[in-house]
């Protein structure tokens, strides 16, 4: 799912497995992407938050919510880190698949949503 170019290795940070990476789809993380995303974060019990690096703020923000998403202001090549709660194997599965996620192009991120989340 992921292209290796623009995501790292989960690291283990402060109660967290956080994953940073560069979003690769050409306008961003904008509508559609953060409606997919947040709906795919939805489906774990974990808490996931994610920050744009790019930003004096730095504010996490809940990546269940399209607005939280869509404030990260997270344009083409951006840099966003993950943070998932826990520091165990679940926790780095989760950063890597949504990290993976975030970094596809739009028609690829369509793609698997929809094969995650069949209509």
């Amino acid at each position: 799912m992921e292209d290796q170019n623009l995501i790292l290795q989960p690291k283990i940070e402060r109660g967290y497995t956080t994953l940073e990476l560069i979003v690769n789809n050409s306008n961003g993380i904008h509508g559609r992407p953060s409606v997919l995303i947040a709906k795919y974060c939805s489906k774990y019990s974990k808490k996931i938050y994610a920050e744009n690096l790019d930003l004096n703020s730095r504010e996490k923000i809940d990546c269940t919510s399209v607005l939280g998403l869509l404030s990260l202001g997270a344009k083409k090549g951006a840099r966003v880190k993950l943070y998932v709660d826990g520091h165990d194997e679940e926790a780095s599965k989760i950063a890597s698949e949504i990290g993976g996620l975030m970094v596809l192009r739009e028609d690829a991120m369509l793609e698997a949503y929809d094969k995650n989340f069949p209509r």
